[in-house]
């Protein structure tokens, strides 16, 4: 498969920080069609990763490729065509009075027409479930209707990549679950690539790759299943073990013997009705 980004030896001082490197030579490839997880503590420098890939900060040392593009000063806005980012507070993505008019405004700095941008909009509020917003205040949404709208306004523009800095951290359970099964689904359909900058760990499990992140460095770079078999080392880089594996643990102490290694919800689920039915 082809390799949409290629990140090499990539660091990055934020102007206030005291010698400190927020990335510090980080390298790694994404492939098309691929969904990427990058995990780490808060201040480990992920979102600082994300943001260098969106253009957003100039760096000095290493570089960024994106679909074939080298990311520089002139070519960040054709770069940036190609990308798609939702932030953590919804709020501060919102520009339009209202909901059909934020998703329009990709488009229009696009220059598209209004006969153009009039079908795009519908088509990527229905894509997300938000069709019959279009004519509400984005204020008076919930969390998770806001992200939808942010969301519809990426489909609108049809990029190659959406990256989620940290997308679900503000929605409640059942609106973090219906998001990631919505990005699934666009996932799925659209071949989109996707980043996803969390540390969420049960949210990074749905990734094909995860990425895990410290201190600016990246410390490992493998599938879920290897990553969270981990768990006395995840809780060493601060982050928390999945649910599956401290219900595993749980059932062990209790003389009940999982299945070894990670297991994600669907397949522990599965054990569990399978070993209910046969007791």
């Amino acid at each position: 498969m082809a390799q949409i980004i290629q990140v090499q030896q990539l660091s990055y001082e934020y102007p206030e920080s005291t010698g400190h490197a927020a990335l510090d030579q980080v390298s790694f490839d994404v492939e098309q069609g691929e969904w990427l997880a990058i995990v780490g503590h808060n201040g480990s420098g992920k979102s600082t990763l994300a943001r260098a890939i969106d253009g957003l900060l100039p760096f000095k040392q290493g570089s960024i490729t994106v679909g074939g593009v080298a990311l520089t000063p002139a070519t960040v806005w054709t770069v940036r065509e190609q990308i798609g980012m939702i932030f953590q507070n919804p709020d501060n993505q919102f520009v339009g009075a209202t909901v059909e008019d934020d998703v329009a405004f990709g488009l229009e700095n696009r220059q598209l027409s209004r006969e153009e941008m009039v079908p795009r909009v519908q088509q990527a509020l229905q894509a997300v479930g938000m069709q019959d917003f279009a004519h509400r205040e984005p204020s008076s949404l919930s969390g998770g209707q806001k992200q939808r709208v942010a969301l519809a306004g990426i489909v609108a523009i049809a990029p190659q990549i959406l990256i989620l800095d940290e997308a679900t951290s503000m929605l409640d359970p059942r609106g973090r679950q219906d998001m990631l099964a919505l990005v699934r689904q666009l996932h799925q359909q659209q071949h989109l690539t996707v980043i996803s900058i969390t540390h969420d760990i049960d949210e990074a499990a749905q990734a094909d790759r995860v990425l895990v992140i410290d201190d600016g460095h990246l410390v490992q770079e493998a599938p879920p299943a290897t990553i969270f078999a981990q768990g006395s080392r995840l809780v060493a880089l601060g982050l928390d073990v999945p649910f599956t594996t401290k219900l595993a643990d749980a059932l062990r102490q209790r003389g009940i013997t999982p299945p070894d290694g990670y297991q994600t919800t669907a397949e522990m689920e599965a054990w569990l009705c399978r070993s209910l039915l046969n007791t």
